[in-house]
């Protein structure tokens, strides 16, 4: 993540690990009318900056996933995105922060509701 008027790289660790995060997502998708199987979700990007101009910040939110299902031997894909997300507001990086969980949590939810 690049944040402040020089774009200072910092490391982001999350509380709850990513993985964890993506598949209590997962588990929160499942009933009991889920056939069983195997999904493969290939982050391909994810990145969370900032930026600040005449006292005003912008948080960007780059995202490019596929998600993938196994069909006998091999993946098949069931939808893919490349989106980058904006915030503009006096804390952008809460803002592009949480509009970028949101952005993942609807591409998930929207292949499976």
């Amino acid at each position: 993540m690049k944040v402040g008027g020089l774009n200072k790289k910092i490391k982001v660790v999350p509380i709850i690990p990513l993985e964890k995060q993506i598949e209590d997502g997962f588990d929160s998708l499942i009933d009991s009318s889920s056939e069983k199987g195997h999904l493969l979700l290939q982050l391909r990007r994810f990145y969370i900056s900032e930026s600040s101009a005449n006292l005003t910040e912008k948080g960007y939110c780059n995202f490019r996933a596929n998600l993938n299902r196994k069909k006998g031997k091999v993946y098949v894909k069931l939808a893919s995105i490349d989106t980058v997300e904006t915030h503009v507001g006096i804390d952008a990086i809460k803002g592009i922060t949480n509009k970028g969980s949101q952005l993942i949590a609807n591409f998930l939810i929207a292949k499976f509701a």
